[in-house]
């Protein structure tokens, strides 16, 4: 139930589960003061194992800053928002806004892992190299034209069921244009969901990254992901070693076994 007094308001999320592939709609009913409002509802069933978080289309220097030679950050992205648990992912994409290619931003070392955290506290609140694991180390072209990019992990991340938080080192020298950009999704009031550190001039290290300068800042939002995990595998067959039956008095069967 959702009820409202008065000058309130509230926010109601509505999680689509897709049974196949493509777009398909619905009608959210809502009655008011004896009245019933329909409002129309679109979303779009992705292929199994994907996984997009974020429509915005704001510029947020995530996951990079194309503008500055170097930059580091950390995102996290919330496990209600990703509905999928205890399998791999294997490639993950950002928004690129192609307005322009971006040859001196992708040297790209990328870093996962798994967390309680749901926000940093400031733009100082870097997470330990030692809890993340990195899972990529290349060239990240970025072409003219938009679109996702898409990014194969080196070595597939084992994602749990807590928050996830990818960290996304760029380490090439010079800069891009001011106009290039990721499609980011602003957060709001609702906390620091991204830091990032940028540079013309330090390269930071993901062992021990700038804190208290001028270039950190803690932003309220996180940059367009979409992520593709494995596919999921089918339950492994069960062998017994060992198989007894008996008989009891009352000739009732008591079965016991030992599985490999």
């Amino acid at each position: 139930d959702f009820s409202l007094e008065a000058n309130e308001s509230g926010q109601i999320n509505v999680y689509a589960n897709a049974t196949q592939e493509g777009p398909f709609t619905a009608t959210l009913r809502i009655i008011y003061n004896g009245n019933d409002y329909g409002i129309a509802l679109s979303a779009t069933g992705l292929p199994s194992g994907t996984v997009v978080i974020g429509t915005g289309t704001e510029d947020l220097d995530l996951p990079i800053n194309p503008y500055y030679g170097y930059s580091y950050s950390q995102s996290i992205f919330l496990q209600s928002d990703i509905h999928i648990a205890n399998r791999n992912i294997e490639k993950i994409y950002y928004y690129w806004d192609g307005s322009a290619s971006a040859v001196n931003s992708n040297d790209w070392i990328i870093y996962m892992g798994n967390t309680d955290l749901t926000e940093f506290a400031d733009a100082n609140s870097w997470i330990s190299i030692d809890q993340l694991t990195q899972v990529f180390s290349g060239t990240v072209e970025l072409p003219d034209v938009p679109g996702w990019i898409e990014i194969n992990l080196n070595t597939p991340f084992f994602h749990n069921n807590q928050n996830l938080i990818i960290a996304v080192d760029e380490n090439k020298a010079n800069c891009d244009g001011s106009s290039e950009y990721f499609y980011c999704t602003p957060t709001g009031a609702k906390g620091y969901r991204s830091i990032i550190y940028y540079s013309d001039v330090t390269n930071p290290n993901p062992n021990n990254p700038p804190t208290g300068t001028y270039s950190n800042y803690a932003k309220a939002g996180f940059p367009n992901l979409k992520m593709q995990f494995e596919e999921e595998q089918p339950p492994l067959p069960v062998e017994l070693t060992t198989f007894t039956a008996v008989i009891s008095s009352d000739n009732l069967v008591e079965i016991s076994w030992i599985t490999q």
